[in-house]
């Protein structure tokens, strides 16, 4: 792992711990693996019975030469009982699921601070364990809470456009933004939102954002 990476997980591992076990998790001894991938998470938690295992990974050199110098943080959720898999079963339509998975990119001083990395992961590795659910599944449950009943996602009937439609959302307050949220704007409207720059769209999510023609508003381009 380069010097950069190495120096981003050295501050963002106390934050996500404290976070954690100021909220009464347990946690498991931290692991350094040279050369590990994603997948080690599953044989780990296999092994140690965890219910979720985190990994720092430093990315491949890209494009742009950024991602050399920046981590992605994997939430790895092992589905614990047969409930829990059945759920996740059902949704993605894969028979003997073990596990689902929530990704936060683009971890450096360029992208997401380390000391806000780590409170974000702590963030959703809670919501990830209070609703035994990772991923798109995750996501579907907290945009359900929002508003978005499941009639309102199946449904094929286009959301009225009325003079009482919300046209703008402030974003300002929140750390990522899902495709379940997009799916709520959608419904609701919205053709505008508010957010901040260091602000996480997911990519299923900035695909949705562009398809409906919603635009982004940045904060600081508010005094503008």
């Amino acid at each position: 792992m380069p010097k950069q990476c190495t120096r981003t997980s050295n501050e963002l591992l106390p934050v996500l711990e404290d976070g954690l076990q100021s909220h009464g998790y347990s946690l498991g001894q931290t692991m350094v693996a040279p050369h590990g991938r994603v997948r080690l998470a599953e044989d780990i938690a296999r092994t140690m019975h965890a219910r979720l295992v985190i990994v720092l990974l430093g990315e491949r050199p890209g494009a742009d030469g950024k991602s050399s110098k920046s981590l992605s943080g994997y939430l790895i959720y092992r589905l614990e009982d047969e409930q829990t898999q059945k759920l996740a079963a059902e949704f993605s339509s894969i028979a003997g699921i073990e596990f689902e998975n929530t990704v936060v990119p683009n971890i450096y001083y360029g992208g997401i601070p380390p000391m806000e990395a780590g409170s974000l992961l702590a963030e959703r590795a809670m919501q990830i364990l209070d609703n035994k659910a990772a991923g798109n599944r995750l996501n579907a449950i907290l945009g359900s809470r929002m508003g978005l009943s499941d009639i309102i996602r199946d449904s094929k009937v286009e959301p009225q456009k009325t003079a009482s439609t919300i046209r703008v959302h402030d974003f300002l307050g929140q750390k990522s933004i899902s495709e379940a949220d997009v799916m709520v704007l959608i419904h609701w409207g919205v053709k505008e939102i508010l957010l901040s720059q260091r602000t996480i769209i997911s990519p299923l999510a900035g695909d949705l954002l562009k398809q409906e023609g919603i635009k982004l508003r940045y904060n600081d381009n508010l005094a503008k």
